[in-house]
């Protein structure tokens, strides 16, 4: 009797899905089956498979801390190829969500990430898609890289190559690390390339100089260029149906929420009266049905919160024509038309420290303690430059509350400084 293994699917997407699998012996192992549903794409599985299993066996040889591949093969009509699961491995993002930025190994982890992505360079590797969720933390917080979909090994590693993956990488961890730990990274990455490729030396000098400045335009573009993954069943959200009605629920909502989605969404499902409606356990929240464009705040505010901006978390959005949005009110916020100058100051600054603006006051909300935070109707764009706090009074109090949400280098904020106060 041959052995049939069972494998439990983390991970689906039209041409790709990931899974967990125990073999005959007991043993887990990761499973990736390419198995796309055009036939062009059938005919492109094989060489996507086999491109991945050639790039993870020669980084394994080579030592450098990724999955050992095990098997290629041929099953259920697509390419599968497995390797070795990492044992207790959360992604990189996720360990930043779960720790913050001063976990007691954040250094270690930091230097040790360092020096991976610089042996990976010093190797050649064109990863195609490194980001904080294709590097895993294992149990003693060792890094290690995944998913070499589209990844090549070349000769010669193009200078570009090294400037995205840096940029990714600081763009997807600015929020949640500290400035020194995210130097302590750099310095690691930057002794390692060139200790083993000394050609390399005067670029990557250069490049570690400015990477802090241009990771803000990176996580600027990100934030705004990518709001339709709000719109969208995904991993962000998913798309869930209530008593007969289709909803996009969000995924950020802590699991006790979710278990009680059917009374949680009941403003969405009905003529409930009013717009701010409490639930069991003092759970405030607050149907939108003003907004002009509501599906766009929604996406707006999904955005703000995945990425640490204050705002009310959005919890669902209905997707029938007349689409309303629900959101989760925390420590009895309200609306407010006269926002406290240093907080406001606080809250720009968070903004711009992403490279954003907002245009407008009038969506904004206060907890008793002070904060501001994003409410519907607010939208996310671009900043061209930072307030103007000068001419009014205490302006230099505001500078300082204004830099306070700055995570960027000393000498950045040392002229930002000198540009808000004198022009």
């Amino acid at each position: 009797m041959t052995f049939d293994p069972q494998t439990t699917w983390i991970k689906r997407s039209p041409h790709r899905c990931v899974g967990i699998q125990e073999t005959e012996d007991g043993q887990r192992r990761i499973v990736k089956r390419f198995q796309a549903r055009s036939w062009p794409g059938r005919f492109r599985d094989r060489g996507r498979a086999e491109r991945e299993f050639k790039v993870l066996r020669s980084l394994h040889g080579a030592g450098l801390d990724v999955p050992e591949p095990h098997e290629l093969r041929r099953r259920e009509g697509g390419w599968e190829l497995t390797c070795e699961l990492v044992m207790g491995a959360r992604t990189l993002g996720e360990a930043l969500a779960d720790d913050g930025p001063h976990s007691t190994r954040a250094r270690e982890t930091a230097a040790a990430l360092g020096r991976l992505i610089g042996r990976a360079h010093a190797l050649g590797l064109d990863h195609g898609d490194l980001h904080a969720g294709n590097v895993l933390l294992d149990e003693q917080d060792r890094p290690w890289m995944i998913d070499f979909t589209g990844s090549v090994l070349r000769p010669e590693l193009p200078d570009s190559v090294l400037e995205r993956d840096l940029l990714n990488l600081a763009a997807d961890c600015r929020e949640s690390v500290d400035l020194r730990l995210r130097r302590r990274f750099l310095v690691e990455w930057r002794r390692t390339l060139q200790d083993q490729r000394p050609s390399l030396a005067g670029f990557v000098s250069k490049l570690t100089r400015g990477i802090e400045v241009k990771a803000v335009s990176r996580r600027r573009d990100s934030l705004i260029e990518h709001e339709d993954r709000w719109l969208r069943d995904s991993g962000l959200c998913e798309q869930v149906r209530v008593k007969g009605h289709e909803l996009l629920v969000s995924r950020l909502l802590p699991p006790g929420y979710r278990a009680e989605l059917d009374s949680i969404c009941a403003p969405l499902l009905g003529p409930i009266p009013g717009d701010l409606h409490r639930c069991k356990d003092g759970i405030e929240l607050l149907l939108d049905t003003s907004s002009r464009d509501r599906r766009r705040s929604w996406a707006h505010l999904g955005r703000a919160t995945q990425h640490g901006i204050p705002a009310l978390t959005p919890v669902a959005l209905s997707l029938g024509p007349e689409s309303r949005a629900l959101y989760l009110v925390s420590d009895e916020a309200r609306p407010t038309s006269t926002a406290e100058p240093a907080a406001l100051a606080r809250l720009l600054g968070e903004l711009f420290d992403r490279g954003l603006c907002l245009p407008q006051e009038d969506h904004l909300w206060a907890s008793p303690t002070g904060e501001l935070l994003l409410g519907p109707g607010s939208e996310l764009q671009a900043a061209q430059a930072p307030p103007h706090f000068r001419d009014l009074p205490d302006g230099e109090a505001l500078v300082e509350a204004f830099l306070d949400s700055w995570r960027g280098e000393d000498h950045v904020r040392t002229r930002l400084r000198h540009r808000l106060l004198h022009g």
